[in-house]
């Protein structure tokens, strides 16, 4: 088995100050060609600590990747710690140093004395060439074991990882045939546990393990399995896919990378159909989302943020009898908000949503949903938990899902 390491190096990373997305991206790229990742260490700007971990590393593990450490400052120590433990020569590289320069050159700046220390390379390593920031990354072999060092910043690291370091790992080891394939499908509306219940009344086939993930008011489900022939692994994935929408139904709104206002606005450019909303609790959210999505202009034609009752009134033409006798946050309310804006905007579907979004008073989390055409209407009532924040984002993530519902069943 060829084993996997990632180690992350800085301090802003060992403090909290930034997430650490380099080490999920390098560990699914190493799964995703059979090498199998162990460990993932996080450590700061210590050239002691990090000589320390380097040595264990080496000791253990098959492929050890290292992230961050290779700028020019004087707390940028990975380059020179990584040589030290493996007692290996820095050799200065005319190539990169040229290239250093040029970067400089283009962006019209001048190059500081101190970036000259990035045109240096532990002896016999293969640069991995940056070719939109100032710091290479490198690997070598030592003892057998593959040892590679990365930039930090992830848009610089990302490339090199895919164009370059991937490719030369798959032709390293042509004959792993250790395959990890996973996918990451997507629900809303349910909490974890019915999803857990539910998934346990699956039949799984053999080597699939499904693991569910809470992520805000949302619930991830990953999808993976082991083996060595890659094709079969993908149909079976499939059938687990399929078996998952039956269980799951509307819920289940998307996987990996989907975003549920890119789908939203794709069914209504299939369909030609136009949207208006007026929001509430969501203060524009929904729309903010939906102007995100490139072409969101042929399908969303416009919005109103009616947070109070005298917009309610006065914007959307809800009369004050509703208001008084429902509430604002109400079915009936939420209903007057989606059929009034549609008129007002002669769009095919409208959406009107209110709600309580706290942290004071009694019915925190309550809200309706109503989306309306000409001639149909759906209706969610639902209580979310969490701050204000979180209630106001998981409120226009279940709109847009209600959306994604009405059309699929409306306009087919």
């Amino acid at each position: 088995m060829i084993t996997g390491e990632i180690i992350s190096v800085g301090d802003e990373l060992i403090e909290g100050k930034v997430l650490n997305t380099n080490a999920s991206y390098i560990a699914d790229q190493l799964t995703s060609i059979g090498v199998s990742v162990k460990y993932h260490q996080t450590v700061g700007d210590d050239s002691k600590a990090l000589y320390e971990l380097l040595k264990s590393s080496v000791s253990r593990s098959s492929v050890i990747i290292i992230s961050g450490g290779l700028g020019p400052t004087r707390d940028d120590i990975s380059k020179e710690t990584l040589a030290d433990a493996l007692q290996l020569p820095l050799e200065f590289s005319d190539q990169e140093y040229e290239r250093i320069n040029s970067f400089f050159k283009c962006i019209q700046k001048p190059m500081s004395d101190n970036n000259k220390k990035q045109a240096y390379i532990p002896k016999g390593a293969r640069i991995l060439t940056n070719k939109i920031g100032t710091a290479s990354g490198f690997l070598l072999t030592h003892d057998e074991k593959i040892i590679v060092m990365l930039p930090g910043p992830p848009k610089e690291l990302k490339p090199l990882v895919y164009e370059q370091l991937i490719p030369y790992l798959k032709q390293k080891f042509p004959n792993n045939r250790n395959y990890t394939l996973s996918k990451t499908l997507k629900l809303i509306g349910i909490g974890e546990s019915v999803v857990d219940q539910e998934l346990s009344k699956m039949n799984l086939p053999d080597g699939v393990e499904i693991s569910p993930l809470a992520f805000r008011h949302q619930v991830y489900l990953q999808l993976k399995t082991k083996g060595k022939d890659k094709n079969k692994m993908i149909n079976t994935l499939n059938l687990v896919e399929n078996e998952v929408k039956t269980h799951f139904d509307e819920n289940l709104w998307g996987a990996e990378n989907d975003k549920l206002e890119e789908i939203v606005t794709r069914q209504m450019k299939e369909k030609k159909i136009t949207l208006a909303a007026a929001e509430s609790i969501t203060g524009g959210m929904i729309t903010n989302k939906i102007t995100n999505v490139s072409g969101a202009s042929n399908v969303l034609i416009g919005g109103i943020t009616a947070y109070s009752n005298y917009a309610k009134k006065n914007s959307l033409n809800i009369s004050a009898d509703v208001l008084d006798k429902f509430t604002s946050v109400s079915k009936k309310t939420s209903f007057h908000m989606s059929n009034n804006v549609r008129k007002i905007f002669r769009s095919d579907i409208g959406v009107g949503i209110t709600g309580y979004a706290g942290p004071t008073g009694d019915q925190v989390g309550l809200i309706h949903i109503v989306i309306t055409s000409d001639k149909e209407s759906r209706h969610l009532k639902t209580v979310l938990p969490g701050s204000r924040e979180d209630i106001k984002n998981g409120s226009a993530d279940l709109a847009l899902n209600e959306l994604r519902c009405f059309i699929l069943k409306t306009f087919k």
